[in-house]
């Protein structure tokens, strides 16, 4: 199988690139801020089972991407037990002339806008406005009509694509990258034609065929652009005013959104590429700077901004299951779903994650003896394009994330080194 990741950073090349604080300024930029939850750093590590000595490691590690020129900037996050013991920043949001990086600088988070937009489909499921098993046509009737390419031809569904299979990248819907002739279609059909809004979007896609029967394999795709639509249709509000209603404001998320309003520009991080010579450079073009301006296309899959203080208020949420500061997004019994393997056994996601499933939202360690990094079983994580990384561990009271700005994905091991740090700082 081709290695997705690899292929998407080989076409976001093709089609775009041709083309330190200490530590206690970071606590008392806490302390200043109303947004600044899990508690301030107030106290040691310790508390909560967590190695004060062992965390220090994370530091060096994370600066030394900056000193050799690899990255621009950085900023690390560890809270447990509802308490963030950890917080750093590293470099610059621009290298030539931005600021000092902060935990309100403003990132792309590209795709770990998926876990906030199934967060905002599953409130719906607990008003009772879905089930998971209900047919995707039921709410957008285009999806009643597709085909499935199989051995050269088109062929009728087995069974419909259901919400679940959205939730779960088992639809059969792609990203238009892999050498198939499905995705070769929906390279012809450009659906991310600039202009295009998330009804006419998904309203195209329908029209496609999908690249195996549903439920028949996992492949990341474009199915939570569709399951965003759903939002929009089950709850009759576009996606950016649900997700403002429900999540952002409930969660004092004040600097997430589909885009960056101008007096906001100059907290944006810039996003950097390897130049070829062991250095970086920017990477300025409307690709990277469509956030700058009001959204159109209200992309579920990949296309909200947010910083670390307002995802680890996101994060925290989940962790504490479904509830923050005395304001519950979803049921503790929801959270428990969404954070557990839904793949049939022996099903992975792709081939480059061992002992890896797929909740509804999120990769799920399934199994540590495989996995290339610490962890603990159950843990919930997803990543961005641009290398912003998050997971959630409701076993060890734990949330952490590093953010960066850089492309391609994964040319550097950062998520995994920071990851261990993470977790062999754990003493009890």
């Amino acid at each position: 199988m081709l290695n997705p990741i690899k292929f998407f950073n080989k076409y976001i090349h093709m089609r775009i690139f041709k083309i330190a604080l200490p530590a206690f300024v970071a606590s008392l930029l806490l302390v200043s801020l109303v947004l600044a939850q899990p508690a301030p750093i107030n106290k040691p590590a310790e508390a909560v089972g967590l190695s004060t000595e062992r965390l220090n490691r994370i530091n060096p590690s994370m600066q030394s991407y900056i000193d050799q020129g690899k990255l621009g900037g950085i900023v690390t996050a560890v809270a447990r037990k509802g308490q963030l013991v950890h917080l750093e920043t590293f470099g610059k949001t621009k290298v030539d002339g931005g600021q000092e990086m902060q935990p309100n600088s403003i990132f792309r988070i590209f795709s770990m806008t998926k876990p906030i937009v199934s967060v905002a489909l599953m409130t719906l499921f607990e008003e009772g406005k879905f089930h998971l098993d209900d047919p995707v046509s039921k709410f957008i009737p285009a999806f009643a009509d597709l085909k499935v390419y199989e051995d050269g031809e088109l062929v009728d569904l087995k069974k419909p694509m259901t919400v679940e299979h959205l939730l779960t990248h088992t639809s059969g819907l792609s990203y238009g990258w892999n050498p198939t002739h499905v995705d070769t279609l929906y390279a012809r059909a450009n659906i991310f034609e600039p202009g295009r809004n998330l009804a006419a979007f998904v309203e195209r896609i329908a029209t496609l065929p999908l690249n195996f029967q549903p439920g028949a394999r996992w492949e990341y795709g474009v199915s939570t652009d569709v399951a965003g639509r759903l939002v929009e249709v089950i709850s009759g509000k576009p996606l950016d005013e649900y997700l403002q209603e429900r999540i952002f404001d409930p969660l004092d998320m004040n600097d997430t959104g589909f885009h960056v309003p101008k007096e906001k520009h100059d907290r944006i991080v810039t996003v950097y590429s390897p130049d070829g010579k062991g250095g970086i450079f920017p990477i300025e073009n409307p690709f990277t700077n469509a956030i700058k301006s009001p959204a159109v296309f209200f992309s579920g899959g990949g296309g909200l901004t947010s910083t670390p203080l307002d995802y680890l208020r996101f994060a925290q949420m989940l962790v504490n299951g479904g509830e923050l500061e005395g304001t519950r997004i979803l049921g503790k019994k929801t959270v428990q779903l969404m954070l557990m393997n839904h793949l049939p056994d022996g099903m992975t996601v792709g081939s480059t994650n061992p002992g890896a499933g797929f909740g509804l939202g999120f990769m799920i360690t399934t199994e540590l003896a495989h996995r290339p990094e610490m962890g603990t079983v159950g843990e919930g994580t997803w990543s961005g394009l641009a290398n912003t990384f998050f997971w959630v561990d409701p076993a060890e009271e734990l949330v952490s994330m590093v953010f960066t700005q850089f492309l391609p994905h994964g040319f550097y091991p950062l998520h995994r080194e920071f990851k261990n740090l993470v977790y062999q700082a754990i003493i009890e």
